[in-house]
Order: structure tokens, then sequence, then C-alpha cells
């Protein structure tokens, strides 16, 4: 049976609390972060692909829906830092943040445009 692994929105609020120091923080340190939460089995659990982790990549799709509702920016290559919309998903958060809670934010309904 396979452990239950989060999805990209159940990663999204943890992600975030990261970056609640006010820092830039890079890709790589989110993961390492992120993964210290995971067991070495569920690490490595693959995409269908086979050429990346599960969890690595839905770490990588939340920091991208994240900074599609600006609630992080990138500082330069692989590096972000929380804007103003990522401290209101903060202290607007009960438990999770989803994305409907991104689509409160103009830049993320843009998207559809």
């Amino acid at each position: 049976m396979r452990e239950e692994l989060p999805r990209f929105d159940d990663l999204m609020l943890p992600v975030l609390r990261i970056f609640s120091d006010g820092n830039v923080h890079t890709r790589q340190e989110i993961k390492e972060r992120i993964f210290s939460s995971y067991t070495p089995e569920q690490l490595s659990i693959l995409i269908p692909s086979g050429k990346r982790g599960v969890i690595a990549d839905r770490t990588s799709w939340a920091l991208q829906y994240l900074r599609f509702a600006n609630a992080l920016e990138t500082t330069s290559r692989g590096e972000y830092r929380i804007t103003d919309n990522g401290h209101k998903l903060l202290s607007d958060n009960n438990g999770k943040i989803t994305v409907k809670d991104l689509k409160q934010f103009p830049e993320f309904d843009d998207l559809d445009d």
C-alpha cells in the first residue's frame, strides 16, 4: 500500500511559513526543509515519468502557485522572498492554503486571460 503523500496545495502553507521570517530563501533550501518532514520511503516515490520525486515535484508546484498569486517574489534565479500577499495568506489561513485562497489576488486571476 502506498503511503499518503501531500498534494501540492497541502504544501503551500508549510512552504510559505518558511518565508515568514522575511528572508530570501533558495528553492533548494525550501525543498530540504520540506523534505525533513517525510520519510526516505516517501521521498523515494517518483512521479510517473520516473525522473523526479513526487514530494519534490509537488513542492515545486506549491512554490509556483504562490508565485502566481504574488505571495512570493523572485529575487534572483531560484531565490524567493515573501510579499504582502504572502503575509496576508499567512494571517488569514485556517490551517491550509487552497487555490481558492490564491484567487483573492488579481495577479492569480490574471492567469486565466
